[in-house]
């Protein structure tokens, strides 16, 4: 599918139309730091997928005039604090190790909260 914003060819469904990944991000980025910049030609500048960085005040403009949904953003995800580190056990080997259920959904839920 074709960005609706960029016109990138790997669109892909998000925040309330089809856009690509480099413009997802951008609209997230953008509204979340509440940036405001100005254009320098009016307003009138051709978003493409080749130059779709030059004006980011028109790249956020055709963003929500295509209809990327500001309230279809989540918030800044927050990590729970690691545990202590010298408390667990990192494997040297293949071996599996025997630990009880809710350990490893412990473990699996710090991974899984991990901002990469």
């Amino acid at each position: 599918m074709e960005c609706r914003v960029c016109g990138e060819l790997e669109g892909k469904p998000h925040y309330g139309t089809v856009c690509c990944a480099s413009c997802k991000a951008f609209f997230r980025r953008r509204f979340l730091n509440n940036e405001k910049k100005e254009c320098r030609n009016g307003n009138r500048c051709e978003i493409s997928a080749s130059n779709r960085k030059n004006c980011s005040s028109c790249r956020y403009k055709k963003c929500l005039e295509v209809g990327l949904k500001t309230e279809e953003i989540r918030g800044k995800r927050k990590c729970s604090p690691l545990p202590n580190i010298t408390t667990l056990a990192i494997p040297t080997s293949s071996k599996f190790i025997d630990i009880s259920y809710e350990d490893a959904m412990r473990i699996a839920d710090m991974y899984l909260n991990l901002e990469l």
